[in-house]
């Protein structure tokens, strides 16, 4: 792997009990609890419960919640982007 290619794509994998502290340690806690933001799919809100992925793209997260259905759709889509 060259870790140097900008073109590489990033996955970052967070175990379930982990969620919490993750999305502390990148601000979007707040906005998970708060009921600030949606499945970028479905929109429907998301919660603890119910948050399946994250993706960053130019200085903004996007969310997917746990769907499988959605989770396919929010990777094609992102990715075209």
């Amino acid at each position: 792997m060259n870790l140097n290619n900008q073109n590489e794509e990033k996955l970052l994998v967070v175990h379930e009990n982990e969620v919490e502290s993750f999305l502390k340690s990148i601000n979007e806690y707040e906005n998970i609890t708060n009921s600030k933001v949606n499945c970028s799919v479905c929109n429907v809100v998301i919660n603890i419960d119910n948050f399946g992925l994250i993706i960053k793209q130019n200085g903004r997260y996007h969310y997917s919640c746990d769907k499988k259905e959605c989770a396919n759709i929010f990777k094609i889509k992102m990715r075209s982007e």
